[in-house]
């Protein structure tokens, strides 16, 4: 996980975001990653998970992809639970909606892709550019 954190910093880091904004959606990346590598990630191993990270003016999109098949997710931004009903995992979902202007979970054939969108307030465009191509982060698996 620390080799996507450091490539995701790298890929935006000409562009001079708010830092504690980039360490905030540091941790939804980490957690959409980790979803993907630990819940969709049917044959372990043998299975690939995606992360492209592409940027264009004040927006930012992430996409994780999984081998998964079908992931039933929360439809409506989830609250978080009290201290007592905390499990060892599931919130990594709140987390990523809390941090993301938006959070989709789009399933397909080939598996289940995770698109985070965050949009920065006051984003300076990188010697000049408004547009950064967009860039594959990982590819984890075979």
């Amino acid at each position: 996980m620390g080799e996507i954190r450091r490539r995701f910093h790298e890929y935006v880091a000409p562009y001079r975001l708010p830092r504690e904004d980039v360490e905030w959606v540091k941790v939804a990346l980490s957690e959409a990653a980790t979803n993907a590598i630990c819940h969709g990630s049917p044959r372990r191993e043998q299975n690939q998970v995606h992360v492209v990270c592409e940027l264009y003016n004040d927006t930012l999109v992430i996409e994780v992809t999984d081998e998964s098949g079908v992931f039933q997710t929360l439809t409506d931004t989830p609250e978080l639970p009290r201290h007592d009903e905390w499990k060892p995992s599931g919130r990594g979902l709140v987390i990523m909606k809390a941090v993301m202007d938006e959070v989709r979970f789009e399933p397909g054939a080939a598996g289940t892709r995770v698109r985070m969108v965050k949009r920065f307030s006051h984003a300076p465009a990188a010697e000049g550019r408004e547009w950064r191509s967009p860039v594959d982060l990982a590819v984890l698996g075979p």
